[in-house]
């Protein structure tokens, strides 16, 4: 998850019209169904979420996970991811920047919400944001090391937020290695040296449409382009209604940005490893699902309108 005061940036970057995509109202159409690993939803309402659906699938992102990033957040989410069931999973944890509100009793409720629906996946957001600092630093290293112990009591991945506190993070996971579940690190910014000792110490790795911005992404494609971040170890998300693409083709949706702009990541990356659109897809849809535990997912039927 972006920081609560990020604004979406205007498209700056001038690009061909995608040709043949088959839709009208979504910058993409995905040749292999994809699955995005983040989103934020927690102040939409039930007809934003349909309409959001709507362009997801028209875009042939079938399913995506819900963040939980506090108590009263992953509630909410679990509730919306039971009603959609064949949408949505979440996760649930407690985001660094609410870690002020955790307490040593935080973490029997957070057992509960987590083993509380099978629509759970993963414990987080959780991780270290040493850039903003809305919590202070024991506050989120303590509330870190709770959900770490969780995740690893409940055999659940983690779904893992770091900005500017990559040494702390890493030094914190070490702490439980050979106990640690999968570990994602999400919307990854980084330097070269920070994912490469992600990947060496086996985590798996989330990219956003950051990648897709012109300047502030190119050190991020570069990475991707030298093959620091394995292509199995790569997932894919938007953070919407954060990190939207540099591109024309993302129009502006109700808070920014949304599931349908995922085919914009994944063929910028796709780029990045010189696959095929449809290979990428297909790996990272695989990785996910594997990761995740997720069902069997299906393209979505393109209805012409």
């Amino acid at each position: 998850m972006a920081t609560p005061d990020s604004k979406v940036q205007k498209s700056n970057v001038e690009k061909k019209k995608s040709k043949g995509n088959g839709t009208k109202t979504v910058p993409l159409r995905s040749a292999e169904a994809l699955v995005d690993i983040g989103i934020n939803v927690y102040d939409s309402s039930e007809t934003q979420i349909k309409e959001m659906l709507s362009r997801a699938n028209e875009a042939n992102v079938p399913f995506m996970l819900l963040t939980g990033t506090s108590m009263k957040v992953c509630s909410k989410m679990i509730k919306l991811a039971e009603k959609h069931r064949s949408s949505f999973r979440c996760t649930v944890g407690v985001h660094p920047h609410h870690a002020k509100e955790f307490k040593e009793s935080s973490i029997k409720d957070l057992r509960a919400l987590a083993k509380s629906s099978k629509m759970v996946c993963a414990i987080g957001e959780c991780g270290l944001d040493f850039n903003r600092n809305f919590s202070k630093k024991e506050e989120q290293l303590f509330a870190f090391r709770e959900q770490v112990k969780l995740a690893i009591e409940l055999k659940m991945p983690m779904f893992v937020h770091e900005r500017d506190a990559h040494e702390d993070l890493v030094k914190v996971l070490s702490e439980f290695e050979g106990k640690l579940p999968p570990v994602c690190i999400h919307c990854f910014t980084g330097s070269a040296k920070e994912a490469k000792r992600y990947i060496k110490d086996g985590y798996y790795i989330g990219i956003t449409g950051f990648v897709a911005k012109k300047k502030r992404g190119a050190e991020l494609r570069e990475i991707v382009s030298s093959g620091y971040i394995p292509l199995k170890r790569l997932m894919i998300e938007t953070d919407s209604p954060y990190m939207c693409p540099d591109d024309k083709r993302c129009k502006r949706f109700m808070r920014g940005n949304e599931p349908c702009t995922l085919p914009i990541v994944a063929e910028t990356l796709a780029g990045c490893y010189n696959v095929s659109f449809a290979d990428f897809g297909k790996t990272t849809t695989e990785t996910t699902r594997t990761f995740f535990s997720l069902p069997e997912i299906e393209s979505a039927t393109l209805i012409k309108k």
